[in-house]
């Protein structure tokens, strides 16, 4: 778990200082505390969205406590669902969901592909670590290295 928050706050800030370098960028300023549309508001916003279905994923695959995610139709159609909606507010959201969002969309696509490469990088990621270095590695080699150990 404590991985996966590295993860997930590494992501957030890598987007938050990517959307700083494009030179239509213009820095957040306070005018009232009823508006907060800034760039840096929907690039956090925007990977922050994939995130929470990537931990879904990752924390859902089965084996040992629960049956296999493939098995549970109804979290893979949720799952598809959402991210066909964070994929539409991430590149081509309407005006209303802008406004309502408090969004300032980028002038260009660049800055939301990037977001959607941000994400798929944090899915790869996650599911690294869950299976590679949580379960393999901590689960399986260290429970077998440790077993050794004691006889």
């Amino acid at each position: 778990m404590f991985f996966q928050l590295i993860l997930m706050v590494s992501m957030q800030i890598i987007s938050f200082i990517i959307v700083h370098k494009f030179a239509w960028f213009e820095p957040f300023v306070y005018t009232n505390a009823i508006s907060y549309s800034c760039y840096e508001n929907y690039a956090v916003f925007s990977i922050s969205m994939f995130q929470y279905i990537i931990l879904a994923i990752t924390f859902s695959q089965g084996k040992p406590y629960r049956t296999p995610i493939y098995k549970n139709k109804l979290f893979i159609l949720s799952i598809i669902i959402m991210t066909w909606v964070c994929i539409y507010i991430t590149l081509i959201p309407s005006e209303f969901i802008i406004q309502f969002l408090q969004l300032r969309f980028p002038p260009n696509m660049q800055f939301p592909l990037i977001v959607i490469y941000l994400a798929i990088c944090n899915f790869v990621l996650s599911l690294f670590i869950e299976n590679f270095i949580i379960h393999y590695l901590l689960m399986i080699k260290f429970k077998r290295w440790s077993n050794d150990y004691k006889s």
